[in-house]
């Protein structure tokens, strides 16, 4: 955003409202709509809030035609080597992983003809859980990913790499698309997350463009 508003010759602020501004509509418009799928996949992503001391969780829901159906951000602890360096300079973060996706599986606005969809899901065992609250009545497809991610790493720049088949696709893809074109989500960047609301926020600019949503 400070660098649109450099090269625009404009004042941050003036950005960031915009910004605001857009990201409402676009929240406004998602939360409008009713979508009719024949499957649901969800599953999260991490980022960071200011410092890898922080990082965040993002809950994300995705039908067999690429649309983006919720997000939902949260709070988790650092992991490893900087779990013990998080605590001491910022005090015990709060886990939010199952009340984000919990939450974001409520908020799906699903058609009622949409009777009976597929859920799909990694093996994480808390998913099991909430889906059984949430939707009783589907069929939830649990796969591990960490066989996949072992498959790719020994088939690494093979062509035999393309021939796995990744069950949750849609969201996988999704998800890099989202590192892709959100800098604050990109690896290794200058730009980082001060408020988690916000990246929530530039989460729905990107499913409004990515779901076809006018926001103008």
């Amino acid at each position: 955003m400070r660098k649109t508003a450099k090269n625009l010759n404009c004042n941050y602020k003036t950005v960031y409202r915009k910004f605001l501004w857009l990201s409402a509509i676009a929240k406004y418009h998602h939360q409008s709509n009713e979508f009719f799928i024949q499957e649901l996949q969800f599953d999260e992503m991490e980022s960071i809030e200011h410092t890898k001391l922080k990082p965040v969780t993002i809950a994300l829901a995705v039908s067999e035609s690429y649309q983006i159906l919720g997000v939902q951000v949260g709070t988790i602890p650092a992991k490893g080597h900087l779990s013990d360096l998080s605590r001491r300079k910022y005090g015990l973060r709060p886990n939010q992983s199952s009340q984000a996706v919990e939450k974001l599986l409520r908020d799906l606005k699903v058609s009622p003809m949409a009777t009976s969809f597929k859920i799909k899901s990694d093996a994480k065992p808390s998913y099991r859980k909430i889906v059984a609250e949430v939707f009783p009545t589907q069929f939830h497809e649990t796969h591990i990913a960490q066989e996949n991610k072992e498959k790719r790493r020994d088939l690494k720049y093979t062509l035999a790499e393309k021939k796995i088949f990744d069950p949750i696709f849609a969201t996988n893809q999704r998800m890099a698309k989202l590192r892709d074109h959100i800098k604050r989500l990109t690896r290794r960047s200058w730009c980082t997350t001060k408020k988690i609301i916000n990246l929530e926020s530039h989460v729905y600019l990107f499913m409004a463009e990515n779901n076809g949503y006018e926001l103008i």
